[in-house]
């Protein structure tokens, strides 16, 4: 039901860091949210304090962490990789995610999967064809970062559905989201 993404950013030395982010990853959501608030490399350094997310924020403490807000070991360590290509080597013939951005250069670049189907590769693959990456392009020239951004994001869809399993619900236990007990924040 998520757009899951990585988000990276080149160390001065040439070396990449990356997170997973779970949700809206597409460009109009976490794209357009990377290049607004994100566009300094003393901002975005910053998303890599805290490893792996569920969603990203307008700040860091609004952003959902897997570790520092859910508690979840395993989740706090960023990915290293030796330079740009080793990320995306890595990450060849992935399928669950969908979108990689990239901080270089002063600016935000992505790449997104795409996918020559099987029907166009014969007996020669399996049923799900085959899956690369596009070339890097920067956020603000990719073809939807003008379109604007969905009216309800996949983070509030869930919220929805969280209050109304609530609403019917009642108190009558806790709920279970991504695998985890809820917590209120506010506690």
């Amino acid at each position: 039901m998520s757009t899951r993404s990585l988000v990276a950013i080149e160390l001065p030395d040439g070396k990449v860091k990356s997170i997973y982010v779970h949700s809206d990853g597409y460009v109009e959501g976490n794209g357009k949210l990377l290049v607004n608030h994100y566009a300094t490399y003393d901002k975005a350094i910053k998303l890599f304090d805290y490893g792996d997310c569920s969603y990203l924020g307008e700040t860091t403490n609004e952003c959902s962490f897997y570790k520092r807000d859910w508690g979840r070991d395993g989740h706090g360590d960023t990915a290293t990789y030796n330079n740009e290509f080793c990320l995306m080597y890595e990450y060849s013939g992935a399928t669950m995610i969908e979108y990689i951005y990239i901080y270089k250069g002063g600016e935000w670049h992505v790449s997104e999967s795409r996918g020559i189907p099987q029907s166009m590769l014969g007996n020669n693959a399996y049923d799900i064809g085959l899956v690369y990456w596009s070339n890097f392009e920067k956020v603000t020239d990719h073809k939807d970062y003008k379109n604007e951004k969905p009216s309800m994001s996949e983070v509030d869809m869930l919220g929805q559905i969280g209050k109304a399993l609530k609403q019917t619900l009642g108190d009558k236990g806790s709920m279970i989201v991504q695998g985890m007990q809820s917590k209120d924040k506010t506690n």
